[in-house]
């Protein structure tokens, strides 16, 4: 409508424009110039206006401005600007969201904005937009709220952090179990999403249980496939690899979760060494070891390693990972013996003996030590003297007349009792006890038995009397010819006592009838049977005892079994065994009405077609017992006599039932010429000779030759030689003993030993005699001294020293200090058998001066006393509520002065702000400028970190203390991950925060470990070692 009135006034100023003097202008010269915008309103304009009019031309809706119009001879000319639009400045910002423009350049009138809710909230206004009018912005601002996520339910056992009926965006639910017996299942932490959903479904609570777990380079032993809490998982390795933990892995609770702990890992065999300040390693700096490489580990003067005695050692790494001998250094110490012989020990319990020391000690009663004035000191080789303590102990004392019972010693211990026992032909029993001055009583005796006279019926004793000795021999002549020798033995006579030499015969269920001649014959009654075959049986007198007589059985009951070939019946069960090569298939027999039910007495068959026994060899046996017959197969050795050897072969073999054709001959040989005392020189020298075979050789001491001749495996020698002699050795303050031979000679080795307080000084302590003399110069024993260095010049030394006087061991000196000075160190020190003094020698020094301390301070030591160098002074404050302004300590110096000055008392100082904690903050909001003296901070740190030290600062007299540190946590992404192939191996996720001290395992997704890094790896203040699969 707006339009369609322009349109009309236009026509009419445009037909009235053609009556209006040329001088005048018009609308239509306005409209068609370059003046006119169409954002003018000229509906109210005239169509034609008088040279020098001034027309003001308003603006549409929407648009402002001053624009006039001057009428001039030449037509229209403007003045100030044209019509711009309205501004509807700022149209407002809306919480939880953004605007933009939708369409238009600045916020004028014909703009549009749009807004935009933030993520996780959403429009609740009906329009999402502001548009600028002629009147402003229309509508209001729009509305966004927050998307809230649906309550949850909960299972049983679980807790949690969070509102869970009121979930905005970007709130989190934490989870845990109640009890230690329940892990969590699922996520620890859900959040909610921009869309108002959960990020996962909430965790439960279950009991805990651990899979069978997938081991790379190891697999688990057993079939479980579930593991139940505290159960231990048992996998192996693959060849090459070792578990990274010597822990075996249990099935735990940790955390919130239930996992394997240590987890079970593979990783490549290594060997590691922990590097020590003070021990040389070659190759140095190098902590990491393959198998098969070998290290070198030096260790100090007082230090060991493989053993007391060694201070350097090469050990090698071996294939499974662990090292042939421990690469680490150890200081020489000794600990208290563990010798139940020892009364006293002169030590604090838990003191700490190193190599050098002595200690005094005292034997209980039964033991003694070598010497009353011996201390036991600490060597390579433990505690000397070795024993401590040498148990009292009684050589064993023989008796004439009787024997020990039970177990002959050389020596018994003190309070040991030994029982004796009379000989033969003598009587009783007696005890002596080892006591400390021998065997206690010193003598017993035995008494001697005899026999009485023994008279026997029908024989004459022809040394009649009426007793007779232990072992005296008595001979009677009985009537019938027959002659009885009797011995006596132990107060009784043994041999036969009657005529008939063998006792009077009885058996049961029968009958005897003899003897005759040393014969008798027995039968059984009815019913009964011998056990042997037949029914009566045959017995002989000998040595006494009647041979052949058997009781009789029942006729029910089988007597002896058969005898079978090549095999045996078991008289007690029927059961048939038989021999290596034979075989049956009746496995016993059986009794049946007092018979063996034996159909073919050839129940052992061989197996396959049997030898006869090898032929006969002169000079060698078979290898084995005695066989009549042999398996097919059987190989049989031939062992020649000693001294001969076979010629060439020496076996042969079974085969289908006929020994080998073979020429087996022994020879006799020599073995070769033995010269243990390297006597001889010889020409040449093989392992065996034969028959004749000749040696040359000449004798070392005297240069004569001679020659050896192989005879009848023995050798013949046309010269003896005589074995090279050492001279000997003289040892002052010592002696030496052989090890191996009484004479000087040859491969003799000597040992030797120092007298009690003297050193040996040389090459060692044993030697050996060569051809050419001794391996080695004899060393000496010197007289263990002490040196004394110069000393203290205000240290007076008691007794005094005398230069040309050694110190020897035992020797003690005494100091003390002059002008009152301080001693620095003992009292005493006394020269051991180590040539070490026992301690360091003292010094002296002035003593610091306790003043008069400042008011209302206390001290200790109190005002007045003297201290020595090292002391201190303790200060505290009389007045409670005030504090020390200065040291609580201080400690006299080597000048005799203190370390510091003396401290005053005063009102604690006030603390400003606490000072800030990198990656951290207070737990409350700080609200004042100034804290009291004791007053405490509390402070937390973000959120993944984890606080090292106590989470507290504390004001002190004007200072903040504390020590604490935000450990930074460690991310791994998943570039990270990709660039190495690795995955983490119990979550999906693609990117984890790990704090400090946790540990992250990781699986290949392509590719196999590098060795180098396992793939368990822990996060240590931000910085974490990924692994990469290759």
């Amino acid at each position: 409508m707006h339009l369609i009135t322009k349109s009309c006034v236009l026509l009419l100023w445009m037909q009235t424009l053609g009556f209006v003097n040329s001088q005048d202008c018009t609308l239509e010269q306005f409209t068609s110039s370059n003046l006119y915008d169409t954002n003018f309103d000229i509906s109210n304009l005239a169509s034609s206006y008088r040279q020098g009019k001034e027309v003001r031309v308003p603006c549409i809706v929407g648009y402002s401005g001053f624009f006039k119009l001057i009428c001039t001879e030449n037509g229209w000319q403007s003045r100030s600007k044209k019509c711009e639009p309205k501004s509807c400045g700022h149209p407002g910002d809306a919480d939880f969201a953004d605007f933009s423009l939708e369409y238009g350049d600045d916020y004028v009138f014909g703009s549009r904005v749009v807004y935009t809710c933030h993520k996780g909230f959403h429009m609740v206004s009906r329009k999402n937009y502001r548009r600028c009018m002629a009147n402003g912005w229309d509508g209001k601002i729009p509305v966004c709220e927050a998307k809230k996520c649906s309550a949850i339910k909960l299972g049983d056992h679980i807790i949690v952090s969070g509102d869970m009926e009121e979930a905005n965006y970007g709130n989190a639910l934490r989870f845990r179990c109640r009890d230690s017996n329940h892990a969590l299942y699922g996520s620890a932490e859900i959040n909610c999403k921009e869309n108002g959903e959960w990020s996962d479904s909430p965790p439960e609570c279950r009991g805990v249980t651990c899979s069978r777990p997938q081991i790379q380079r190891g697999h688990v032993t057993g079939d479980t496939q579930v593991y139940n809490k505290d159960q231990y998982l048992t996998f192996e390795c693959d060849d090459g690899y070792q578990p990274v933990e010597d822990r075996p892995s249990k099935c735990s609770k940790v955390g919130n979760r239930a996992e394997w702990s240590p987890t079970p890992m593979c990783e490549g065999i290594k060997c590691k060494v922990k590097l020590t300040q003070g021990t040389q390693y070659n190759p140095p700096y190098k902590d990491v070891f393959l198998p098969g490489e070998t290290l070198r580990v030096m260790c100090g003067e007082r230090e060991w390693i493989s053993n007391r005695q060694t201070t350097s050692a090469e050990t090698t790494c071996q294939d499974d990972g662990q090292w042939t001998i421990d690469p680490v250094c150890r200081e020489v110490t000794c600990s208290r013996p563990p010798d139940r012989s020892l009364q006293r020990w002169d030590a604090n319990r838990g003191q700490q003996i190193k190599l050098g020391d002595s200690i005094w000690y005292d034997c209980k009663q039964g033991y003694k030590k070598p010497s009353y004035n011996t201390w036991a000191t600490c060597t390579r080789d433990e505690w000397t003297p070795n024993p401590l303590c040498k148990e009292t102990t009684c050589p064993r004392k023989v008796y004439p007349r009787a024997e020990i019972v039970g177990d002959i010693q050389s020596e018994y211990r003190y309070n040991q009792r030994v029982e004796y026992a009379c000989n033969n032909g003598f009587e009783g029993t007696f005890t002596i006890t080892c006591r400390d001055n021998g065997w206690s009583p010193a003598s017993q005796q035995c008494r001697v038995i005899t026999c009485n006279r023994l008279d026997i019926e029908d024989a004459t004793n022809f040394n009649p009397k009426s007793k007779y000795q232990h072992n005296e021999v008595v001979t009677y002549s009985c009537r019938v010819g027959k002659t009885l020798t009797l011995t006596c033995q132990n107060g009784d006579w043994i041999g036969p006592k009657a005529c008939s030499a063998c006792p009077k015969a009885t058996i049961e269920h029968g009958f005897i009838a003899g003897p005759y001649n040393d014969l008798l014959y027995f039968a059984c009654d009815e019913g009964y049977k011998p056990f042997t075959k037949g029914w009566w049986g045959e017995a002989k007198c000998k040595d006494g005892q009647w041979s052949g007589l058997h009781n009789c059985i029942a006729n029910t009951t089988c007597g002896e079994p058969p005898r079978i070939p090549n095999g045996k019946i078991n008289s007690t069960n029927g059961r048939i065994t038989c021999n290596e090569g034979y075989s049956t298939h009746t496995t016993s027999l059986e009794c049946h009405e007092g018979k063996w039910n034996l159909i073919n007495p050839k129940i052992c068959q061989p197996i396959n077609i049997l030898c006869d026994h090898p032929p006969r060899v002169k000079n060698a046996v078979v290898s084995g017992s005695y066989k009549k017959k042999y398996l097919a197969g059987s190989l049989v050795t031939y062992q020649c006599r000693d001294k001969y050897k076979p010629e060439r072969e020496h076996r042969l073999r079974c085969i289908a039932g006929q020994w080998e054709e073979k020429n087996i001959n022994c020879i006799p040989y020599c073995e070769s010429l033995r010269d243990e005392r390297k006597t001889m020189i010889f020409t040449t020298q093989n392992r065996t000779y034969v028959n004749g075979d000749v040696i040359k050789y000449k004798c070392f001491a005297s240069e004569e030759e001679g020659n050896a001749t192989c005879m009848d495996s023995e050798w013949i020698t046309t010269v003896t030689c005589k074995a090279k002699t050492c001279e000997e050795p003289e040892i002052f303050n010592g002696y030496h003993y052989s090890l191996n031979n009484s004479e000087l000679i040859y491969g003799v080795i000597i040992k030797y030993v120092c007298d009690d307080r003297y050193k040996m000084v040389g090459e060692g302590d044993t030697n050996k005699c060569l051809l050419d003399g001794w391996d080695k110069p004899h060393p000496t024993c010197q007289q263990i001294t002490c040196e004394l260095r110069a000393s203290d010049p205000n240290l007076r030394v008691n007794p005094q020293p005398d230069d040309n006087e050694p110190f020897t061991v035992g020797r003690k000196l005494r100091f003390s200090c002059i002008d009152d000075l301080g001693l620095t160190g003992p009292s005493e020190i006394e020269c051991l058998n180590t040539g070490l003094w026992s301690d360091d020698v003292p010094t002296c020094s002035e003593k610091c001066q306790v003043t008069k301390p400042p008011q209302n301070v206390n001290v200790n030591p109190p005002e007045g006393s003297r201290l020595m160098k090292g002391e201190q002074l303790t200060f505290s404050c009389r007045q409670r509520g005030q504090v020390i302004k200065g040291k609580t300590t201080v400690e006299c110096l080597e000048n005799a002065q203190w370390s510091d000055d003396f401290p005053t008392c005063g009102d604690p100082s006030y603390c400003g702000k606490p000072p800030p904690l990198l990656d951290g903050d207070t737990a409350t909001i700080v609200s004042k400028s100034q804290y009291n003296h004791n007053e405490k901070v509390q402070y937390s740190c973000q959120r993944f970190y984890i606080m090292q030290g106590e989470p507290y600062m504390t004001c002190l007299n004007g200072e903040w203390i504390g020590e604490m540190k935000c450990l930074q946590p460690c991310t791994v992404d998943k570039a990270a991950m990709d660039e190495r192939n690795i995955r983490f191996r119990y979550t999906d996720r693609d990117k984890l925060y790990a704090p400090h001290g946790d540990h992250l395992t990781f699986y290949c997704t392509r590719g196999t470990p590098d060795d180098q890094i396992p793939m368990r790896q822990m996060c240590n203040n931000g910085v974490i070692t990924l692994p990469r699969c290759m």
